[in-house]
């Protein structure tokens, strides 16, 4: 038994008044002896127990009048988790929206406290001891079951549930998880459970052609019924849908560029964004944003240390604090190591491709390369063991096992880049290029044709960055090339990318050969160049202002890059690779706490190893890699290494779903409860509570009456 007021139930003391006054009345009276008192003593042991019987009788009914009385106004009620109620045992599944939108606050409370505070409720009405059976399921990046059967588990996981993390929801994962539930606790318990989902029903989550829509159908197909209830407190939001670093890779003392989209759901806001550098700011400016626009934020960034530094730009926090900060990784190293293999020209003789390339590349010790000249014939793994990137500067007389060297060098992550001219000999060439799987890429021989230029094949080359302008893709295009090898890419080798061929400026389009292609091995890449700076081939000499940066960004886009994404979503996998084994590896996540990675490292060829840190990573953020690794002279090097972890930009749309189209997917019996829609709107089902206050209320004037007519009675007889 319930009571509706039970705070009434304070004045049961006052059950004790009729037997209080009582006991005053009898103290009322004083004993008084006369003569005749012998006479009414012996008359009153004859009638002592009838009378007794009648004031006890006439003090009973008064006490339960007031009792009743009390019981009554505490509003009594007789419901199914009563100790006089009777109801069959009751099962239910309650299936919750994890997702990133679901943490929105309004009033100091989120969509998912809205939801746990339903679900807490219907639990106080299910009693294990009934044979009450309870499942959570939490949909987040991906379907999880973390309570299953006893109500007080599900209570206590609720009770300790964090915040959602910034990911999507795994909306139909979760329903076939509650498919497969339903059929446990109906093998476990003979119970048929009501399904209920919690969510806020964006319209990213609930797109019915994910896989929902066969949920629901699988739903129908087994007999479920589902109650959706709408908890969501979506509204105008504020979110940074992109950021990018441009470019990923550069060395010390050069700029980059971050370019990020600010966008504005809602009405007209003005927010401040801040950048940071390595978490210290370093620009913070003033955005205004129109209805429901985005803005593009730009900033030009010089940092000087080297090293995987992480870029974060935040805005003011709103409703939803998770899409108002977003992280990239910016590399930057030393200038890069280049091994320059050839022979200067003689004295007496034209420059060659070496000594072309020598002037543009090596720049001295400010320059973005540091270049190391090496002889042909002294090619050796030795002799690479520092270099990122080698240039094969169209040399002759390469050792027997340079092929080898080579192909190792480019596994283990390594830059090869082979410039053509007329020394290389064809034969040599063809069994370097079988060594580094570029088989299907042909070099022929060396062509005359007049008024033969460059045409750009891929434009988003890290090559061909300064020629993304218009205005300065002549310095390239229209240098004139009268002696050249083209490259013929066979049609079967789709891993090639091909970004320049050689043109005619009479006849566009005829096929004039390739003038650069690249394609990647192992952990490196390979480039073949034939269209080299060559004083005796073409004139780029004479157009230094294309052909410096043109040369410089090649070089730059061969240095060894990264085995593993650096920027990834909430809910991916969190992985890396490495140069070689690790000794010890070291997690911290974005607020600095610290694990070890359980899974061991896979060997990968060129030595490099490849290390499972995460299944998924559900907290955005920078996360950091610590990893030691012994180098062949016994010392342990340190690695640090970065990972910028996003939530996805869908999620930051607070559009509602189309809640009509939903309902009518549902299986049937199925109802949804929302508050934006009076279609559809339909009010949860609550246990019966079936009121007591009348019945109470009957008993008591019942006692009233009863001691009335017997009070009267004994009035009379007792005169």
């Amino acid at each position: 038994m319930n009571f509706l007021f039970p705070s009434v139930l304070w004045a049961l003391p006052l059950v004790a008044a009729p037997i209080l006054i009582h006991l005053l009345n009898r103290q009322r009276y004083q004993r008084v002896e006369f003569g005749a008192m012998e006479f009414l003593r012996r008359a009153i042991r004859r009638t002592r127990r009838r009378v007794l019987l009648e004031d006890i009788l006439l003090l009973a009914l008064r006490t339960l009048a007031v009792l009743f009385l009390i019981l009554g106004l505490a509003g009594p009620t007789l419901g199914p988790d009563s100790l006089l109620g009777s109801r069959p045992p009751q099962a239910e599944i309650y299936v919750v929206d994890y997702s990133m939108s679901m943490n929105r606050r309004t009033d100091g409370l989120s969509s998912l406290e809205h939801s746990i505070e339903q679900i807490q409720q219907r639990l106080t009405q299910l009693d294990p001891s009934r044979g009450d059976r309870a499942a959570l399921i939490l949909a987040g990046p991906t379907a999880g079951r973390p309570a299953f059967g006893d109500p007080a588990e599900v209570r206590l996981v609720l009770d300790e549930l964090d915040a959602a993390p910034a990911g999507n929801a795994a909306i139909a994962a979760a329903l076939d998880t509650a498919i497969s539930t339903a059929d446990s606790l109906l093998k476990e318990s003979g119970l048929q459970p009501q399904i209920l989902v919690y969510s806020d029903f964006q319209a990213t989550s609930w797109e019915l052609d994910s896989g929902i829509g066969e949920s629901l159908l699988r739903l129908g197909a087994a007999g479920l019924k589902l109650q959706l209830i709408e908890t969501g407190m979506l509204g105008p939001n504020t979110a940074i849908t992109e950021l990018e670093v441009l470019p990923r890779q550069l060395t010390r003392g050069n700029p980059a560029e971050v370019r990020a989209v600010i966008r504005r759901f809602g009405p007209p806001i003005n927010v401040r964004a801040t950048l940071l550098l390595d978490q210290v700011a370093v620009h913070s400016e003033s955005i205004e944003l129109g209805h429901s626009a985005e803005q593009e934020f730009q900033y030009m960034l010089q940092p000087a240390e080297v090293g995987a530094r992480s870029i974060t730009l935040s805005l003011d926090s709103d409703e939803l604090s998770a899409d108002d900060q977003r992280h990239s990784i910016l590399h930057i190293r030393d200038a890069l190591s280049t091994a320059l293999i050839g022979e200067a020209a003689p004295s007496n003789q034209a420059d060659g491709v070496f000594d072309s390339l020598t002037r543009y590349l090596d720049l001295g010790s400010r320059g973005p390369l540091a270049v190391a000249s090496i002889a042909p014939q002294r090619l050796s793994p030795e002799s690479l063991h520092n270099s990122d990137v080698a240039i094969l500067a169209d040399p002759d007389g390469l050792p027997l096992n340079a092929a080898q060297t080579l192909r190792e060098f480019v596994l283990a992550g390594g830059g090869l880049l082979i410039a053509l001219g007329p020394e290389i000999p064809s034969s040599q060439l063809n069994q370097l290029l079988d060594a580094l799987d570029g088989a299907a890429v042909q070099v022929e021989e060396a062509r005359t044709q007049s008024s033969t230029g460059l045409a750009i094949v891929d434009a988003e080359h890290a090559a061909l960055r300064l020629f993304r302008d218009p205005r300065w893709q002549p310095l390239l295009t229209e240098v004139p090339h009268l002696t050249y090898r083209p490259l013929k890419v066979l049609p079967q080798a789709d891993h090639v990318q091909r970004i320049l061929r050689f043109r005619n400026s009479a006849a566009d389009n005829l096929d004039y050969g390739d003038a650069l292609v690249s394609w990647k091995l192992g952990a490196g890449q390979v480039a073949l160049l034939a269209a080299s700076p060559l004083p005796a081939w073409n004139m780029m000499d004479q157009v230094p202002g294309g052909t410096l940066p043109f040369l410089l960004d090649l070089t730059l886009s061969m240095a060894p890059r990264l085995g593993h994404r650096d920027q990834i979503l909430v809910g991916d996998a969190l992985e890396m690779e490495l140069p070689k084994m690790p000794t010890a590896v070291t997690l911290l996540d974005p607020i600095g706490r610290s694990t070890t990675p359980v899974s061991p490292p896979d060997s990968l060829p060129g030595g490099r190893a490849r290390l499972p840190l995460l299944d998924r990573a559900l907290l955005a953020g920078t996360w950091e890699v610590q990893a030691s690794l012994l180098e062949a002279d016994g010392i342990e090097r340190l690695v640090i290494e970065r990972i910028a972890v996003n939530p996805p930009a869908p999620e930051s749309d607070p559009t509602l779903s189309n809640l009509t189209g939903l309902q009518a997917a549902l299986p049937e019996g199925s109802v949804l409860q929302s508050t934006e829609s009076s279609e559809v709107q339909v009010e949860a089902p609550q246990l019966s509570q079936k009121r007591l206050d009348f019945l109470f209320f009957t008993f008591l004037a019942a006692f009233l009456l009863l001691e009335t007519l017997l009070a009267a009675r004994l009035d009379r007889r007792r005169g």
